[in-house]
Parts: C-alpha cells; structure tokens; sequence
C-alpha cells in the first residue's frame, strides 16, 4: 500500500470518525479527537521550536549568519522567557510575574494601538469618506496636490523607491485637480476673468518640474534594476546549491542514517526529501523564467527610455485653449503608460524573485532586500495607471456630476453607525428621537449579526459539502480498488 493511499483511508476514517458523534459518543469519536488535540500540539511545539528557539535564539546568539555580529539584545527575551519557565519551581515562581506583566502589559499596549487605529479611526474614516468625497472642491484638491508636490521635493536626491511612491502620489492629484478644476469650469472660455488660470498654470508648472524628476526617476531605477539583474547569477546558484545540499543529504540518509529504521520511518523520511527537493526545483524553473523576464524587460525599458528624449515638458502658451492643450497631453500619458507598465512587471518580477528565499537565507541580505524594495512598487503603479488612466477619459466639456450613489451608499451607513451607537448610549432615557433611534440600532445590529451568522454557516457547509465529496469520491474509490469492488 502506497504511502498516498494510506493517507486517503485514513482521513476518510478520521472523517467518519468525528461524523460518529451525531449518533452519540463514542470510542471512535475520542479517538479522532484526541489525536487531533495531541497532533496539533507537537505540531505547534515543534514549529514553537524550530521558528522561536532556534531561527530567533539559537541561530542569532550562537551561529550568526556570515558577515553578521551576535545579537545581544536577544538576551532579554531570553531571561524573561526563562522567568516564565520558573513557574514550575514553586521557590523561585515569583519571578514568572515579571515576565508575565511584561508580556501582558506589552500586548496590551501594542494591541491598544493597532485596535483603536483599526476599529476605530479606520471606521469614522470609512464612514465619512463618501461625504469628503463630494464636498471636496477644486480648491481643496489643488491644495492637496501642492502638499503632494512638496513632499515630492523633499524625497529628490534620496531612496529611488520613495522618489518613485512620492512621483505617483502627486500625479494622481494632479490629474484629479486637473479634470475637476476644468470640468468645474465647464462652459467658460479660457481668456475669460474668471477662469482660473493662475491655479491651473501653477499645477502645469508643477507638473513640468515632476516630469523631469519622473525622467531621472526612472533612469535611477533602470540603473539599479540592471545591477539587480546581474545579481541573479548568484541567486540562481544558491537555488542550485540547495539542491545539491538535498542531494547530499538524502544520500547520507541512504548510506548512513537508515539503518535500524523501520519502513514506515524510511519511507516517510525520503518522501519529506523527495517533496522538498521537488519544490526547490520549482523554485529554480520559476526563478529562470523571472530571470529571463526581467532581463527583457529591462531591456526594453531602456528603449523606451532612449525614446522619450522627444517628449520634453511643454506648457501651453498664453493663446491656446487649456482644454485643449491637456486633451493634447493624452498622447504623451500613453507613452508614459508603456513605461509604467513595464516597471510594473518589473517590480512584480523582483517581489516575485524575493519570495523564492525565505528570511533567514544564507544569501547577502543587501540583495534581497533591494528586490522588496522594488518589489513593492508594482502595487502602486498599477493603482495610478488605472486612476490616471480613468480621470483622462472623462469629458472635460461637462460639469463634474457628483457620485449619488456614493453620497446615498454614505448616508445609509451613516445613519446605521449613529443608530447604534445611540442604543449603546444608556446615560439617556431611550424616549422620544433618543428611543426611535435606539429601536432601529436594535435592528441594524440584528441585520448585522444575521449576516455575519449567514455567512459563518455557509462558510461551514462550504466545509462540509468538500468532506462528504471527498468521502464519496476519493476515499470510496480508494476503498473499492483496495478491496476490488471497482
């Protein structure tokens, strides 16, 4: 009996097991729960283990990394840790409360934090964010793209990656101040009094000086994608070099370690070897196809950088339509899209490239974290390709209509949120206005909480329909070829 087969007869029996109980208790149901309580507790002492004590303790404190000093501070964590064990010492137990208050107290505070920014500043800022959508107006958006301009400024000259973020947080604001200025404005001529042309060549201005940072920008990052790609030779070796140490290990296994080893313990040891050995592999094919990608798309940025000499920064001149002159401005975001669509992939490539070596690798830290650095700029790439390339095919010969939709989406989860927080005041009567509103807080809160149970049950039946279709799939088929019944 192959070792999969195996697995399959018994999780089908495990299942069947613990389905005994709606009958009634039993032997059969005990025995399932049990080992499932004592599988889940060796298996979460060991992972305690291996990913507490030694990647954290034993590794930094006594077999540093190459190129890395011990880390002393970890000798904090360590005597309290110890204080903690001395529970079990009734002598010396006292000394377990320091730990513990030192734990609880640092939990709390860290908890404290994370949940009020989570539960409640995040939540009043969902809630009204629809209303601060509407009402802000040219002038607050013009203000918030000059604030995005200067912290664009103070980024020049810095991390190519944080010049990079800023670049994109000003031209999405720009482009938003743009078309809500000029649809604002829809229906007045450019040369009239009340046109606001101060604002409006003011962001052009603006925008002028990003476009040649956004130029050294890219040049910078294209510079560094090249030596990042000159770096996977040594990537891929070490992908390599894991191989061969799995390699070497299994034939130790083989000539040294197996003997005195039942079957089962031999089998189970070089099935774990042949599964690690097989993911590596993978890891090696999926790390020269994003090695070869990355090459061409380097290559390929530094065409189009090579092109866009021609696209200097332009602005219009005093006689020309501004409507006219950023509907003229479309051509030149389509080059620049292909240039942003391909530091996207780039950057998905590098993030893709970091993930295939866990923390803790033995390769040189500056290079892989020069690869999450990149990495994480797709993500913001592609959210301003999509905005930028939305606010561009609005029309510009129409007033800026307002999101009704969202206003009435807004209103809605407004007034929910009011409502129950006025049935969870009790320093007021509920009477009256107080007491209506308190009465429909009780019935959103039970909309609420229906919902949520909705969704809880049909996220366990989801469950259960998957274990009664792997009983009667692959688990009887198993049984009746076994036994030849099928």
């Amino acid at each position: 009996m192959s070792l999969e087969v195996f697995g399959i007869l018994f999780a089908g029996f495990l299942t069947l097991c613990i389905y005994s109980f709606l009958y009634k208790d039993n032997a059969f149901y005990r025995f399932a729960e049990y080992l499932f309580v004592g599988v889940s507790a060796g298996y979460t002492l060991a992972r305690a283990f291996n990913d507490v004590f030694d990647k954290k303790i034993w590794g930094p404190m006594v077999d540093p990394a190459p190129g890395t000093s011990v880390e002393w501070t970890l000798l904090i964590p360590i005597i309290l840790g110890i204080f903690l064990i001395l529970k079990l010492v009734p002598q010396v137990s006292w000394l377990s409360r320091w730990a513990l208050a030192f734990v609880v107290g640092g939990t709390i505070g860290l908890s404290m934090t994370s949940r009020f920014k989570s539960d409640v500043i995040n939540q009043i800022k969902a809630t009204i964010s629809p209303f601060q959508a509407v009402e802000l107006s040219s002038y607050e958006l013009y203000g918030k793209m000059s604030s995005n301009f200067q912290a664009l400024a103070s980024k020049q000259g810095g991390n190519v990656e944080d010049e990079f973020l800023a670049l994109n947080s000003f031209y999405t604001s720009y482009h938003h101040y743009l078309r809500v200025e000029l649809k604002a404005a829809a229906g007045l001529d450019s040369n009239s009094a009340d046109f606001p042309r101060t604002r409006l060549y003011s962001a052009i201005e603006n925008e002028m000086e990003a476009r040649k940072r956004q130029h050294s920008a890219t040049a910078k990052l294209m510079a560094q994608m090249q030596r990042l790609s000159g770096h996977t030779p040594v990537l891929a070796d070490q992908l390599r070099s894991d191989l061969q140490k799995i390699e070497r290990e299994t034939a130790q296994f083989v000539n040294d370690s197996a003997d005195g080893l039942s079957e089962k313990e031999i089998v189970d040891e070089m099935f774990g070897l042949e599964s690690r050995y097989k993911s590596k592999l993978k890891d090696l094919s999926t790390f020269e196809k994003l090695q070869a990608s990355l090459k061409d798309s380097v290559e390929s940025l530094r065409i189009k950088l090579a092109d866009q000499g021609a696209l200097s920064p332009r602005a219009p001149d005093g006689s020309q339509n501004l409507r006219a002159w950023v509907e003229s401005e479309k051509s030149n975001w389509s080059f620049y899209q292909e240039i942003l669509g391909t530091l996207k992939s780039l950057s998905s490539n590098c993030s893709a490239i970091a993930g295939l070596f866990p923390d803790g690798s033995e390769l040189s830290t500056t290079k892989l974290e020069s690869f999450k650095a990149i990495g994480g700029l797709h993500t913001a790439i592609g959210y301003r390709i999509k905005t930028t390339g939305t606010l561009l095919e609005a029309d510009l010969n129409t007033a800026y209509p307002l999101d009704w939709k969202g206003l009435l989406y807004g209103f809605i989860i407004a007034v929910m949120v009011l409502a129950i927080l006025i049935y969870f005041f009790f320093s007021t009567e509920h009477t009256g206005v107080v007491g209506v509103s308190a009465t429909l807080g009780i019935y959103f809160l039970m909309i609420c909480f229906g919902s949520s149970f909705g969704f809880t049950i049909m996220a366990r039946i989801s469950l259960l329909i998957g274990r009664i279709s792997f009983l009667i799939g692959d688990f009887w088929n198993t049984l009746t070829a076994l036994f030849g019944g099928g």
